[in-house]
C-alpha cells in the first residue's frame, strides 16, 4: 500500500496521517493461506465483522455499465458504516480527504486490507492501465452499500475544486506560497535578518517548515520541507544538485511542541530587536510583563486593562537545545502565545498564520513601547492607577459558612449579607500580621528586606499552584482546605495570582476569609487553626518564608492537637490581645518540642516539604509530594506511621562512596525528550536516505537481512498484526546486491522504509530495529548533525567517581552502540573514557530483577550494597533493590510522577546524590 497527496503527487502519506483520519490497514498475506485466515478472523473478531460478500469491478464482469459504475464509486461520498476492502486481486485508489479538505490517494494492491471510518469524504476508482479489481467485503451488519454524495451534481464545481486558493473548499492558499512571503515581509522589519528566524504552518495533517540557513528573504515555495505530526518527512526541497543542500530548520522541534502542546496553526521565530532588548531590560526576570497598553488586546485571551506576561527562557548554543526550555515554558504559561528567549528572540504561534502574524507584531509593539518607557523612567509592568509599594489594605470579611456546608465551591467569596467586613486591627488581635509590598519589585525591595531582618525570616522558597502545575488539581485543592495548625509561623508572600486564607475567629466558630492578591505579605502565627484555597483565578504564585530551617509541618484538628503547647501558645496570646510586636511564635525550639510531643502521644502528622532532612524545596517537590501531594495537613494513623517507618527502614539510605554506579540514560543522565524527540524522528527521517547511501555495503545488507527477518517473524504472528494496523510485508525482498542487480532497489527500499517506520509508529524495540537505528545515528554523530544530550550534572559527576575510584555502567533498553554514541559524541565531549561497560536488555528487561543479579555477577561484584543503581522508573528501582543494590530515583524535569510512599531516595541532580550520601552519614 501507498498513499500521497494529489495536490503534489511528491508529497507522500503515511500512516501517522491515514491513523490520524481513522483509516487503519493491515496487509493479509494471501499466499500463506493459514497465516491469512488466521489474522483475518482476528481482525473480524475484534471489529465485529459479521458478514461479507465478494465484489468485481472489471470489463469483463460488468461490460458496457463499467464506466457507469466508475462514475457512482468516484463521486465524493461518505457512508454511515465503515466501508471495509481485502483486495483479493488487482488494483486500485482510494481517494480520501484529510482534515483540511484536501485529497489523499492511497493504492491498494493484492493483500491490502483497508477500512475508512464513518462519514469520512472518499472515492474510489481502478487503476486505468488494468481497469481490474476483486476484493472482499466486510460488513457489521447486513451487506449494504449506501452512499451519502457530498454535492448534488456529479460535475459540482466542489468535486473539481482546486487544492488552494479562492475557489478552493477552505479558500485557503498553499502555505508553501505563504511561508516565503510572511518571512519578506519580516525580512523588512529586520526581524529575520541572516538567514536567521523561521516559520511553520500545519495544515489539515501536514506541517510545511522553511529550512534552516537559508536567507528568508528570498525563499521560494519549492523550498519547503513538509513532515507529519510525527517528524517524518513526508517531502524535501527540490533544488539545482550544484547547490549547497538545504536542510530543515534547527527549529523544528520548537515549532512542534507549540503545535503539540497549543494545538497551534502556526508558528513563528524572529530575532526581532525591540524583543531581544525586552529580555535584557531585567537580566534576571523570567518574565516580561507589560500592563494597560492598547496592543495587549491583540494578544489572545487579554483585555487592555490586564498584564500580559510572557515566559523568558535562556539561550543555548544550539537551538534545537531549547526544546525542553520552550516545551516548560508553554506548559507553565498556558495564557502566553509565545515564548521569548533572552539575546535571542522569539517563538509566537497562533491559530493559524494570520492570527501568529497578528500576535508577534503587537507583541513586537509592546516590547519596543516598554524599551521607550523604561528610558523615560515609566513602569510598565504595573497598573498605571495603583502606585507601587503604596499603603494598601489586605480585605477580609466573616465567612458564611452556611453557603459551603450547602456545598458551595470553596473558591467563591462566601460572604455574608450584609457583609461583615475584618479589619486589619481586628485580625491582629487574632495574631494575623500583614503588610501590603511591591511584589514587583521583591528581589530589591528594602521594605521586604527590612521585615526579614526584624523577623528572622532567613530562608525563603518560591511556590505556584494551578491546574497547569500541580497533578489532581481539583483532587488536591480540596485537600489544602483541611483545617490544621503549624507548630512554626505560617509566612506567604502573593507574588501574582490570588487566593483566600482562612482563620479561626476568637470564638473559635467562625472563620474569618482572608483576601491575598498580589504585593500581599501575610504571617499566621504557630498555633493558629487555618485553612487555604485558590479563588476562582485558580493559579497563585508566592514566596515561602520560614525562620531558619524550612519545614512545613501540618496537624490536623483533633483533641490531641488542641493539647500541644503551639495551641497552648498560641491561646495565651488570643487572651493576651493578640499581636506579639514583633518576634515570632513558634521558635524551631518550640517547633521540634511540639513534634517530640505529637510524636510522644502518637499524633498522626502531615509532613510536607522538605522531605524531613530541611533540604530546599522546589516547585517540583510541591506539586509532587509533601504537604500538596498528600494534602495540606494530611493524617497518618499511628499504625499507618508505623508501617511507614518499617517501609523506610527496608530501604538502605545513600552511602557515600560505591564500588560501582550503574546508570540509566533516559530520564537520568540523558533528557527523555532527546531519544523522543532528536533520536527516534531523526532515524525516520534519515532511514530512506541512509538505505539509498550506503546500499550494497555489508552494512546495510546485515540491516536489510534482519528486517527481512523480523518481517517474517511479525507474518507469523497474527495477534501482533491485529494489533498493529499498517505493518507492509518486507520478507521476500532479494538481498540488497540481487535487489540492485535487478533494477528493484527504489522498491526494495520502499518497502524497508514503510516496515522500519511502522515499527517505529508502534514503539517497537525489535533488535533489528535497534540495530539499523543505530547505524543510522551513528553516521549523523559523525557527520555533527547529532549531539548526544547530557545534564549539566553529569560531567562533573562522572569525574568525582573517577577520582574516588568508583566504576561506572551504563544500563539501557537502546543498544549498547547507541548508548557509546551517546556518550561518545555528547555536547560535553567524549565521555566514554569515564565508564566501564555498557549493559543493554540482551541481559535481560530492566524491570526484573534477575537482570540486576546478572549485572552484579558480570562486573564481578559479590556485595550488591557496593552498588548504586541511578533510574527515573519505579519499577526498574525495585528490581534492583531485589537484587541487593542501593537505588536512587532522578526526579528530573519530563520525568514520570512516583508512586504515592515511594520507598526509594530521591534526588534532581548527582550533586543531591553526593550531598543526600553525605546528610546520611552525618545523621
Amino acid at each position: 500500500m501507498r498513499a500521497w497527496y494529489l495536490d503534489d503527487g511528491e508529497c507522500r502519506c503515511t500512516l501517522q496521517i491515514l491513523k490520524e483520519l481513522g483509516v487503519l490497514y493491515w496487509f493479509i498475506p494471501l499466499e500463506n493461506k493459514e497465516t491469512a485466515e488466521e489474522l483475518l478472523g482476528q481482525i473480524k473478531t475484534s471489529r465485529n465483522y459479521a458478514s461479507e460478500d465478494q465484489i468485481e469491478v472489471s470489463q469483463a464482469k460488468l461490460g458496457a455499465g463499467l464506466e457507469a459504475k466508475l462514475d457512482i464509486f468516484f463521486r465524493e461520498h461518505s457512508h454511515d458504516d465503515e466501508e471495509v476492502r481485502l483486495i483479493l486481486d488487482g488494483e486500485g485508489y482510494f481517494d480520501v480527504r484529510d482534515s483540511a479538505d484536501l485529497w489523499v490517494r492511497i493504492h491498494v494492491t493484492k493483500g491490502d486490507l483497508i477500512v475508512l471510518p464513518q462519514r469520512i469524504m472518499h472515492r474510489f476508482t481502478v487503476v486505468p492501465a488494468t481497469k481490474f479489481i476483486v476484493a472482499r467485503r466486510l460488513f457489521q451488519t447486513n451487506p449494504k452499500w449506501e452512499a451519502v454524495n457530498r454535492f448534488a451534481e456529479p460535475r459540482d464545481c466542489g468535486e473539481s475544486a482546486p487544492a488552494y486558493g479562492p475557489d478552493s473548499l477552505n479558500g485557503e492558499e498553499d502555505p508553501r506560497t505563504i511561508i516565503p512571503a510572511i518571512c519578506k515581509q519580516f525580512y523588512d522589519l529586520g526581524w529575520v535578518t541572516g538567514t536567521g528566524g523561521g516559520m511553520a504552518i500545519r495544515y489539515g495533517n501536514r506541517f510545511f517548515m522553511a529550512p534552516s540557513g537559508v536567507m528568508k528573504e528570498r525563499l521560494e515555495p519549492k523550498m519547503m520541507y513538509v513532515l507529519d505530526s510525527t517528524g517524518t518527512m513526508l517531502e524535501t526541497p527540490k533544488q539545482h544538485p550544484k547547490q549547497k543542500p538545504l536542510k530543515l530548520s534547527e527549529c523544528a522541534p520548537l515549532f512542534m511542541h507549540a503545535f503539540d502542546i497549543r494545538g497551534a496553526g502556526a508558528v513563528l521565530h524572529s530575532h526581532s530587536r525591540d524583543v531581544v532588548m525586552a529580555t535584557l531590560l531585567d537580566p534576571e526576570a523570567d518574565e516580561f510583563v507589560v500592563s494597560h497598553q492598547e496592543m495587549i488586546k491583540g494578544i489572545a485571551g487579554h483585555r487592555y486593562d490586564e498584564q500580559l506576561v510572557v515566559p523568558i527562557i535562556e539561550n543555548t548554543p544550539r537551538e534545537s537545545n531549547l526544546a525542553d526550555l520552550l516545551a516548560a515554558a508553554i506548559k507553565a504559561y498556558p495564557k502566553s502565545p509565545a515564548v521569548m528567549v533572552r539575546r535571542h528572540g522569539v517563538y509566537v504561534w497562533g491559530n493559524d498564520w494570520r492570527h501568529a502574524k497578528t500576535q508577534a507584531e503587537c507583541l513586537d509593539y509592546l516590547c519596543g513601547w516598554a524599551i521607550e518607557m523604561r528610558r523615560a523612567g515609566l513602569d510598565f509592568s504595573v497598573n498605571p492607577f495603583t502606585a507601587p509599594g503604596a499603603a494598601g489594605k489586605i480585605e477580609a470579611w466573616v465567612m458564611d459558612s452556611a453557603s459551603l456546608a450547602r456545598g458551595a465551591d470553596q473558591r467563591l467569596p462566601m460572604r455574608r449579607h450584609p457583609n461583615e467586613p475584618f479589619t486589619k486591627a481586628q485580625l491582629e488581635t487574632l495574631g494575623v500580621l500583614q503588610w501590603k509590598l511591591d511584589a514587583d519589585k521583591y528581589e530589591t525591595d528594602p521594605v521586604l528586606a527590612q521585615i526579614r531582618k526584624d523577623r528572622g525570616y532567613t530562608y525563603h522558597d518560591m511556590i505556584t499552584v494551578s491546574p497547569e502545575r500541580l497533578p489532581n488539581y481539583e483532587t488536591k485543592i480540596k485537600s489544602f482546605f483541611s483545617e490544621h495548625l503549624h507548630t512554626d509561623e505560617e509566612i506567604r508572600y502573593i507574588l501574582d495570582g490570588s487566593g483566600y486564607f482562612d482563620v479561626r475567629a476568637k470564638d473559635d466558630k467562625d472563620w474569618i476569609r482572608i483576601h491575598m492578591k498580589k504585593g500581599d505579605l501575610i504571617t499566621l502565627p504557630a498555633g493558629i487553626y487555618h485553612r487555604f484555597t485558590l479563588d476562582s483565578r485558580n493559579y497563585i504564585k508566592a514566596m515561602r518564608l520560614f525562620v531558619g530551617e524550612p519545614v512545613w509541618t501540618a496537624y490536623d484538628r483533633s483533641a490531641q492537637v488542641d493539647a500541644m503547647p503551639a495551641r497552648d501558645e498560641y491561646l495565651t496570646l488570643l487572651a493576651n490581645g493578640g499581636a506579639n510586636g514583633g518576634a515570632p511564635l513558634g521558635s524551631q525550639a518550640l517547633g521540634q518540642a511540639a513534634k517530640r510531643s505529637a510524636s510522644e502521644a502518637g499524633i498522626g502528622i502531615g509532613i510536607g516539604i522538605g522531605n524531613g532532612n530541611g533540604a530546599a524545596p522546589s516547585i517540583g517537590d510541591y506539586a509532587t509530594s509533601g504537604a500538596i501531594a498528600n494534602g495540606a495537613g494530611a493524617s497518618l494513623s499511628a499504625s499507618a506511621t508505623a508501617s511507614a517507618k518499617r517501609s523506610r527502614s527496608a530501604v538502605a539510605p545513600l552511602k557515600r562512596k560505591y564500588g560501582a554506579v550503574v546508570l540509566d540514560i533516559e530520564g537520568t543522565t540523558t533528557p527523555i525528550s532527546f531519544v523522543k524527540d532528536v533520536l527516534f524522528p531523526y532515524a525516520a527521517k534519515n532511514v530512506e536516505c541512509f538505505l539509498t547511501t550506503f546500499w550494497g555495503t555489508p552494512l546495510v545488507e546485515e540491516d536489510v537481512s534482519a528486517v527481512r527477518a523480523q518481517s517474517a517473524a511479525d507474518l507469523e504472528d497474527p495477534s501482533l498484526l491485529a494489533q498493529m494496523p499498517g505493518f507492509v510485508d518486507c520478507s521476500k525482498l532479494v538481498d540488497a546486491k540481487a535487489a540492485s542487480e535487478a533494477g528493484d532497489k527504489a522498491r526494495a527500499i520502499e518497502a524497508l522504509v514503510a516496515n522500519v517506520l511502522w515499527q517505529i509508529g508502534h514503539n517497537r524495540k525489535t533488535k533489528a530495529l535497534k540495530a539499523l537505528q543505530g547505524h543510522i545515528w551513528k553516521a549523523g554523530y559523525e557527520a555533527g548533525e547529532l549531539k548526544g544530550q547530557m545534564y549539566a550534572d553529569v560531567l562533573p559527576a562522572l569525574k568525582r567517581w573517577q577520582q574516588e575510584g568508583t566504576k561506572v555502567f551504563i544500563y539501557s533498553s537502546g543498544s549498547r552502540q547507541a548508548q557509546r554514541l551517546i556518550f561518545g559524541y555528547s555536547e560535553a565531549g567524549d565521555l566514554k573514557p569515564y565508564l566501564s561497560g555498557y549493559f543493554d536488555t540482551n541481559i535481560g528487561a530492566k524491570m526484573e530483577m534477575e537482570s540486576y543479579q546478572q549485572i552484579l555477577e558480570t562486573i564481578g561484584c559479590e556485595d550488591a550494597t557496593q552498588v548504586l543503581f541511578a533510574t527515573d522508573l519505579y519499577p526498574e528501582a525495585k528490581a534492583a533493590h531485589g537484587a541487593g543494590m542501593h537505588t536512587v530515583l532522578m526526579l528530573r524535569s519530563g520525568n514520570g510522577d512516583l508512586p504515592r510512599g515511594c520507598e526509594f531516595a530521591t534526588a534532581k541532580s548527582f550533586d543531591e546524590v553526593f550531598a543526600g550520601a553525605t546528610a546520611n552519614l552525618r545523621q
